[in-house]
C-alpha cells in the first residue's frame, strides 16, 4: 500500500494532488481517523451497494400488474350525433350517449345481408366489396355490416359513421356483446 500523506482539517480531508488516484482506489475515510479497506473487500461492499441501488430501480419500475375496467353504457337505444367518416379513409368516429367511439372499416367479399348483420371475421378477396364496421373503443365490438358498394374501399367510413346515428339495428349489433 501506498504511503499517503493524507491530513483532516475540520470536515475536510486534505490530499497531495499527486497522491489522489491513489487515495480514490485505495481508502474510505470516516471521522478524524483514516480506515484503510483492503480493494478486496472493497468490491464486495460495492458489489452490495450496485446490487441495492439496482433493486430500488426495478422495485420502481416493476410496479405490480392491475386490471383495469370501463364502464360504458351503450345499447340500441342510444343516441348518436357528431359522426365523422371522411370519403377514402379506413377510421371513422361518432358520439354516442355523451361517449365517443372510435370505429375502423373493412371491404370484405363476404356479404352480410342486411344492415346490422355481425361477424368475428371478415373475408377477401379479389371482389371487396362489402362495407364492415367495427368499434374499437372505448370497447371492441365484432364486424357489423353496412352495405355493398362497387366503391367501397372510398365510402365504407362513412357509410359506419352515417349508420350508427341513424339506424338502431346498427347501433344494437355494434354495441351488443363489446369486449376489451
Amino acid at each position: 500500500m501506498p504511503n499517503l500523506n493524507v491530513r483532516f482539517i475540520g470536515r475536510f480531508y486534505f490530499i497531495k494532488k499527486s497522491d489522489f488516484p491513489h487515495f480514490l482506489l485505495l481508502c474510505i475515510c470516516r471521522k478524524k481517523t483514516d480506515v484503510w479497506i483492503r480493494p478486496k473487500i472493497r468490491g464486495k461492499i460495492m458489489g452490495v451497494l450496485k446490487t441495492l441501488f439496482l433493486l430500488v430501480i426495478a422495485i420502481t419500475f416493476c410496479q405490480p400488474a392491475s386490471a383495469v375496467t370501463k364502464c360504458v353504457k351503450l345499447n340500441s337505444s342510444t343516441t348518436c350525433s357528431d359522426y365523422s367518416g371522411a370519403f377514402g379513409q379506413s377510421n371513422w368516429s361518432a358520439t354516442c350517449g355523451g361517449i365517443s367511439i372510435q370505429g375502423v372499416t373493412f371491404c370484405g367479399s363476404q356479404n352480410g345481408g342486411s344492415v346490422g348483420a355481425t361477424t368475428d371475421a371478415v373475408t377477401t378477396s379479389s371482389t371487396n366489396k362489402y362495407c364492415w364496421c367495427k368499434m374499437v373503443s372505448p370497447a371492441v365490438s365484432r364486424w357489423v355490416f353496412a352495405g355493398a358498394d362497387d366503391h367501397c374501399a372510398y365510402r365504407c367510413a362513412d357509410a359506419c359513421a352515417g349508420f350508427a346515428p341513424a339506424t338502431e339495428t346498427f347501433r344494437s349489433a355494434l354495441f351488443s356483446g363489446l369486449g376489451d
